[in-house]
């Protein structure tokens, strides 16, 4: 499902109209199975202006400064492709100018424009930002039409852009994308698709590779994909480029070819979006492109007027977020005080939890500074460059999941299996009631992961010697032949720690002694026979156990925060007794409660349990030197358990909400 709005690097995506009459083999929007067909209108115009305006209203006060907000409105369509698509931005346009008239809309089209929609957009008065996308492909010999089907051909597209350069409002910018060594096969080809766009009044271009995220780069692999042909015999490592960002496939001989054209034809070329942005608007970059890391491979690279550069590098690296900024910031993510502050070495706030995309961006726009969280989680095709570029910066932080490799590919086929095994409890809702699906095994195993990778991290920076592989794969695998039920469901009739080699051995999974007995003993929480990295994996159970328990209780079953023990509290920290934070817990489960909100309900659980079950490890576990798990640790977790597991949650869960009694006797027994 296409969200109505959803944050992106550069801008605030509106997506009012779905489905696009063309059909490029590259798009993403073929994910959804919406290219080549008729554009569907999800909400009216006016329906729709009033949702971003909300949406703005409810930024988070985070920074005392103002920061600059755009508006790309029609990413899974083109919006003058159709008449009525044409229409809409007309009157969406004109609202958008009378309701937020300070915030630049940005269209991306590859359409003929003509000149009297040119200049019916211009008379409105709304500062609009034109990104003409023009590959080129057409220029090229040999090339199959169906690359881009429906597109307006480069002449039109430069005809496009005449027209913009001559109005007062519209800035036309050029989508120089995707850049393949089949559009631009060598210099010549570079050198006339820029005269080109420079001649025909183009401010900027942004130079793109192909971006090949998981979906994208699986339709690829397709023989019925036009750059299956293209790409089959080229050497895969031609593509590897640890400084363009994750997902994008733009060979390093290639870019500097097109980027030393730019200069010699003295036509600016950027590799960031908000670069052309800014310069367009004549402000400095206000994603800060300029500060380093990221400066050295996506802002010196860039052919950008001196003028404009001047303007980026009178921005002082001594302007660093305020205490109160990150103190909001962590606020509004509910984490632990310290799991969020500047990190003067990537020159970015630093938060310590996972947060999706959207919540990056978000932040990232409203505090005028990169966020770098220690994991991403993706929900787009590909990641932006806010916390770094490539593999060398770390773009995605740690690395959760299993790779595909050979070896790991029927482990990973039998992880889809804790998908349907549940984990505190065993809920069953109505049809179309996917809330349910919250409780599988799969979340609390991620989440485990998440928190035993970064841990195992920490450590490793703190000179300990720990394998991530392996710590990888045994907090993914610990949980695999975990029985159907939770709420103790299983008691009498099986024992997961017996099974598990007999489980590996039945799925022709290969496990080294060492690994199996780590797995046995993470299942008996029994540290004293573990290895660094089992010990490792079971701190990371232990802990998100806990704070899943506690989360779940509280958002999900609807039990009061005060009848959680004060030990629990003070072992914990989670800050029950706080107004706001319990704020939040509300706020959770008022999502829980709403059918369509779960996405939304396990980004918040997540962030929130990563951060927490972390901060547990933190504070009684040994990072440097050699990892151990304290005696507070265990204490504190076996005090959890008498104190509030078995006292109080657990007869609300196993009886009261799962029936373990009867399923065990009734629905599980051999007999």
């Amino acid at each position: 499902m296409v969200p109505l709005i959803s944050e992106h690097d550069t801008w605030t995506s509106l997506e009012p109209i779905v489905g696009c009459p063309a059909d490029c083999a590259y798009c993403f929007v073929r994910k959804y199975g919406r290219t080549s067909v008729r554009p569907q209108i999800l909400v009216s115009s006016e329906e729709a202006v009033e949702a971003i305006v909300r949406y703005f209203d409810s930024d988070p006060a985070i920074s005392e400064e103002h920061n600059p907000r755009f508006v790309s409105i029609g990413k899974y369509t083109d919006m003058f492709m159709t008449k009525d698509n044409r229409r809409y931005a007309l009157d969406y346009s004109s609202l958008h100018y009378k309701r937020l008239p300070n915030v630049p809309l940005v269209f991306i089209t590859k359409a003929r424009l003509g000149r009297e929609i040119v200049e019916e957009l211009d008379q409105i008065g709304l500062v609009i930002l034109f990104f003409i996308s023009q590959s080129f492909f057409s220029w090229c010999q040999h090339v199959p039409s169906r690359l881009e089907g429906g597109v307006a051909s480069p002449e039109a597209s430069l005809e496009n852009f005449q027209l913009l350069a001559k109005s007062a409002n519209l800035k036309p910018l050029h989508f120089w994308r995707p850049l393949t060594r089949i559009n631009v096969p060598d210099e010549n080809a570079a050198i006339r698709q820029v005269r080109s766009v420079r001649d025909a009044g183009v401010l900027a271009s942004v130079a793109v590779g192909l971006k090949d995220g998981d979906v994208l780069a699986s339709a690829v692999m397709r023989a019925d994909n036009p750059f299956h042909e293209i790409f089959r015999e080229q050497d895969e490592k031609e593509f590897l480029d640890l400084q363009s960002p994750v997902g994008e496939s733009f060979p390093s001989d290639l870019k500097e070819l097109v980027l030393g054209v730019a200069r010699m034809e003295g036509h600016p070329v950027y590799l960031n979006t908000s670069c052309a942005v800014s310069f367009a608007l004549g402000m400095s970059d206000f994603l800060q492109t300029w500060r380093p890391p990221v400066r050295k491979v996506r802002c010196e690279p860039a052919n950008c007027p001196e003028q404009q550069r001047a303007r980026c590098f009178s921005q002082t690296l001594n302007r660093i977020p305020s205490a109160e900024t990150i103190a909001r910031i962590s606020d509004y993510l509910a984490v632990p005080e310290g799991f969020v502050h500047w990190n003067e070495l990537c020159q970015s706030i630093t938060v310590e939890t996972s947060l999706t995309q959207d919540i990056q961006c978000r932040l990232c726009h409203v505090s005028g500074f990169r966020v770098s969280p220690v994991v991403l989680k993706g929900t787009r095709e590909w990641v932006g460059t806010f916390a770094g570029v490539g593999w060398s910066m770390n773009q995605t932080g740690i690395q959760i999941e299993l790779e595909m490799t050979e070896g790991n590919a029927i482990v990973l086929s039998l992880i889809k299996r804790i998908k349907e095994i549940t984990g505190m409890l065993s809920p069953i809702g109505p049809p179309g009631d996917d809330r349910p699906s919250l409780f599988n095994r799969f979340h609390h195993v991620r989440r485990v992961a998440t928190v035993a990778l970064c841990a195992a991290v920490e450590s490793q920076n703190e000179g300990s010697i720990i394998d991530l592989v392996r710590v990888r794969r045994l907090a993914w695998v610990h949980d695999v032949n975990r029985w159907p039920f939770a709420h103790n469901g299983e008691r009498g009739l099986y024992d997961q720690v017996a099974d598990l080699p007999v489980f590996f051995q039945s799925n022709s999974i290969e496990l080294s002694r060492l690994d199996t007995e780590d797995l046995k003993n993470i299942n008996l929480k029994d540290s004293e026979k573990l290895t660094t990295e089992g010990m490792v994996v079971l701190a990371a159970d232990r802990a998100m156990g806990i704070i899943e328990d506690l989360l779940f209780t509280i958002t999900a079953l609807g039990v009061d925060p005060s009848v959680v023990p004060d030990s629990v509290v003070e072992y914990t920290a989670l800050p029950l007794k706080d107004y706001q934070f319990r704020v939040r817990l509300w706020e959770m489960r008022r999502l829980f409660y709403e059918l369509h909100a779960t996405g939304q309900y396990l980004d918040v659980f997540d962030r929130i349990a990563i951060a927490f079950a972390s901060s547990i490890i933190k504070r009684y576990c040994q990072l440097r030197g050699t990892f151990e798990i304290g005696s507070g640790f265990s204490n504190g977790a076996d005090d959890v358990r008498t104190n509030f597991q078995n006292p109080i949650l657990f007869p609300i869960v196993n009886d009261e909400v799962s029936h373990s009694s009867f399923i065990r006797d009734k629905g599980s027994s051999p007999n």
